[in-house]
């Protein structure tokens, strides 16, 4: 990798990722400063108080006890609050006051108190603290620190001014018997919520337009390699009966996203324990090139709804980046399928393990609106059901784990299809190859083969979804009998050890299975 690119990737993801997160923040205090109803106040809903004492008081509520306040700002920047208090016996005189702190611990010493330490709103559930007491306390409404107080029958309500300094808030029976059960709603008005609001918009917006185009930058300087070519032999099975090859009219073109896997053996016994470890590297890296992936997908989304073509740097990028990752996967607990370390690129390499998918030459204009989420929803749901990323067999005779990336073809092709770089995703199969690095199959070291299970689950559902022609009754036959054959045999023991035997005659039924 060239480090002036990395370098600004690096640091355009962080300048973007600052920049999201400061405008994010001010969206959410935006929605919350014209959110203020109520006589300008963000109110909570109304709930029920109890106290077994004399009086109901808040936590110590400090206002820049000890600190000066931000430059520019004043206490009348600050805003206010409001308390609605309302007693469960219509006929009762309740009293509600803020007051200093000082003030009132003088007041009610001596008198037994409940204290609201906490209160959680979903569902609703205050912690009370009780702190004990003899005394019984003088009438609160004759009493003259109040900052403000009210009392009476009724809902009684007081609207405060944060001012600096230590505060409590009193409810009470106005005539200081024990016992208080009231409803309290209390709400809040914060004046520099605006302000607050608008200069972390601006923050968020200076470091996007500094961000975005480094990643941009980086992402085709780091994607600009050409592009990329196959480096493994893709050549059909030599011994394929012709009479049970599909032909041109009736198998559909192959979806353009390719997913590759060596089962790279032997498997050491104790690596897997600490590859989680071994992989703290890359899943690093990968955060970053996921914040440009993010990026660069937005930026493609525009230049394909502008010009219907993908800006081949950040396709190769994004597909660089796609790469990286099922590389990882692969070697990690995805898969455990090769205990080769995975190279730090995003280019294609001799690694057991690849992605590819086809550059589109064009793509439609329309469909780069809703195709990454309305019509993703169905894959969405699919995913969500094979999420794990791996499924897998295992060898009764031999002990030999044969890895199927069915799952993570999948998930690829849906990554390419959300990356907006095709123009539909198919449900069919992905076209995956699997290869062993030993001879479970009868043949050379390296050869391509698959396992039991993908070669049946391949069979069943791409041959059956490639089929045109499906008013052939001849041809479905055909289809039909060789996957009864095929299921016939996996459910037969014998033959299931016979399939990973090391020496198959040509004239085992294992043969006929693979061809």
């Amino acid at each position: 990798m060239k480090t002036g690119k990395v370098v600004a990737l690096v640091v355009g993801c962080l300048c973007a990722l600052l920049g999201f997160g400061l405008s994010a923040g001010s969206a959410v205090l935006g929605l919350a400063y014209f959110g203020q109803n109520d006589d300008g106040y963000l109110t909570s809903s109304t709930q029920r108080y109890e106290s077994i004492g004399s009086a109901l008081v808040s936590e110590r509520i400090d206002l820049f006890q000890d600190a000066d306040l931000p430059k520019g700002f004043d206490t009348e920047d600050l805003g206010s609050i409001v308390l609605r208090v309302t007693a469960d016996d219509p006929n009762r005189r309740v009293f509600v006051g803020i007051g200093p702190r000082d003030d009132v611990e003088r007041f009610l010493d001596g008198v037994a108190r409940t204290e609201v330490t906490k209160v959680e709103f979903g569902p609703f559930e205050p912690t009370y603290r009780q702190i004990a007491g003899g005394r019984s306390p003088a009438s609160p409404d004759a009493q003259d620190f109040w900052s403000v107080a009210s009392f009476g029958t009724g809902t009684q309500e007081v609207q405060w001014d944060l001012q600096r300094g230590s505060w409590t808030a009193v409810v009470m029976n106005a005539d200081g018997t024990p016992g208080v059960d009231v409803d309290i709603e209390a709400g809040a008005r914060l004046e520099f919520l605006g302000a607050l609001a608008l200069g972390l918009l601006l923050g968020g917006v200076f470091f996007l337009i500094v961000g975005i185009p480094l990643v941009v930058a980086g992402a085709i300087g780091l994607g600009r390699h050409g592009p990329p070519q196959p480096h493994w032999p893709v050549v059909p099975p030599s011994n394929v009966d012709a009479s049970t090859t599909p032909t041109a009219s009736t198998v559909s073109a192959p979806y353009p996203t390719h997913l590759r896997g060596d089962l790279d053996e032997p498997i050491s016994r104790w690596l897997w324990l600490v590859k989680w470890l071994l992989a703290i590297p890359h899943y690093f890296m990968l955060i970053f090139l996921g914040i440009a992936m993010i990026v660069t997908t937005i930026i493609a989304g525009f230049a394909i709804f502008f010009t219907g073509r993908y800006p081949r740097g950040l396709f190769d990028f994004n597909v660089g980046v796609l790469r990286w990752l099922w590389r990882v996967q692969f070697y990690a607990y995805s898969a455990l399928g090769t205990d080769r370390y995975p190279p730090f690129t995003l280019q294609r390499t001799d690694y057991p393990a690849d992605f590819d998918v086809e550059y589109p030459e064009r793509l439609s204009r329309g469909l780069v609106l809703v195709k990454w989420w309305l019509l993703a929803i169905p894959h969405f749901l699919i995913l969500s059901v094979l999420a794990g990323g791996w499924l897998g067999g295992r060898s009764e005779s031999t002990a030999t784990t044969t890895v199927c990336p069915a799952s993570h073809g999948y998930s690829a092709r849906s990554s390419a299809f959300l990356c907006l770089s095709r123009r539909c995703c198919s449900c069919s199969p992905v076209a995956i190859s699997v290869r062993f690095s030993t001879s479970s199959w009868g043949s050379t070291a390296g050869s391509t083969a698959s396992s039991p299970m993908w070669h049946l689950c391949a069979t069943s559902i791409h041959r059956f979804d490639s089929i045109k022609d499906r008013a052939n009754p001849t041809s479905m036959s055909a289809r039909a009998k060789q996957i009864r054959t095929a299921l016939k045999m996996l459910s037969n023991r014998n033959c299931r050890r016979r399939v990973h035997g090391v020496t198959p005659s040509p004239n085992r039924p294992t043969d006929r299975f693979r061809r």
